[in-house]
């Protein structure tokens, strides 16, 4: 009887566990994605990059090595290319110099709390310690790349309020924490990130271009409030910011270059069909005449393909 007793609230205890730990992961996709990815980033270095745990095991990524040494000579007013196996651009280098610029300044500046010349207060050390070399770039790089995967939830979030074709939710797990696995609890961003890699970063700023292309425009093109001359107000505008974040992805890394046509097709596309809605309720008889263009076909099927999918 007892052990039919064990059974019996084991198995619901079995059955809520995984729901309650789901319901959280699903609710605070970005905070608990972040906090594993910053905790990962302080435990693992020193577990092993420091011998505590293995010896001869780094965890770190040799690049980011040659990242701090880079950003060190900008910081002294060298060339980041005196750092012999720095391929990589300028841009990097100045952002991850930018703490230790301020550090520079700020101790000449500093009063310590305890008395002794060479002893700093334990807030200012709280409060410094992501400025360090060591932790500045992999915080950087962590939080690029938590912030990707909230960039998906809400690209794909977005999709579904707009899309109702997608099949509805069924099994397990929700489709919002789907959305969360591929990126925010991935196992292999985690990874590249808290090692010290880049690419966080430089994914990161295509996907905010891409987040300013098609969720803003796309909101603003379907707005029924706004009259056609401030449609395409706001269009120059959107395409402004997203020029501007384009141009520092392609200094971040030149790949991104790819994305330009793309984005002048796409706004191309959105600037003419305001004008043909406009040309249309005026003159009925010329609503054709102005689909003849290379841009706006080749815009229009990216905006279809992002509306499939």
């Amino acid at each position: 009887m007892s052990k039919k007793i064990m059974n019996t609230t084991y198995n619901s205890f079995a059955n809520k566990s995984p729901k309650w730990f789901l319901n959280i992961c699903e609710s605070r996709p970005f905070s608990i994605g972040l906090s594993i990815r910053l905790i990962l980033m302080i435990a693992l270095p020193l577990l092993l990059d420091d011998g505590i745990l293995l010896k001869g095991v780094k965890y770190t990524d040799i690049d980011y090595h040659v990242f701090t040494d880079a950003a060190d000579h900008v910081a002294n007013g060298y060339s980041p290319y005196r750092r012999h196996t720095y391929r990589y651009t300028p841009f990097l280098a100045e952002i991850l110099a930018l703490p230790l610029k301020s550090n520079s300044t700020a101790n000449k500046e500093s009063v310590p709390f305890f008395a002794g010349k060479n002893r700093i207060s334990t807030w200012t050390l709280i409060w410094k310690w992501w400025k360090m070399p060591k932790y500045f770039g992999k915080l950087l790089f962590c939080i690029s790349d938590a912030l990707c995967g909230a960039v998906i939830i809400l690209i794909r979030r977005n999709a579904r309020s707009r899309n109702e074709r997608l099949v509805p939710e069924k099994g397990f797990i929700s489709l919002e924490l789907q959305d969360a696995l591929w990126w925010l609890y991935n196992p292999l961003a985690i990874n590249i990130c808290t090692r010290g890699s880049a690419e966080s970063f430089v994914v990161l700023l295509p996907v905010l271009s891409t987040l300013s292309v098609t969720l803003i425009s796309y909101t603003v093109c379907s707005s029924n409030t706004l009259d056609a001359g401030l449609k395409k107000l706001c269009i120059t505008f959107i395409a402004g910011i997203a020029g501007f974040i384009h141009g520092l992805a392609v200094h971040s890394k030149i790949y991104p270059i790819i994305y330009t046509l793309s984005y002048m097709a796409h706004f191309s596309y959105q600037e003419q069909s305001v004008s043909s809605h406009e040309s249309q309720r005026d003159n009925p008889s010329e609503s054709k005449t102005w689909k003849h263009n290379i841009s706006y076909e080749w815009g229009k099927r990216l905006v279809d393909m992002n509306e499939n999918r």
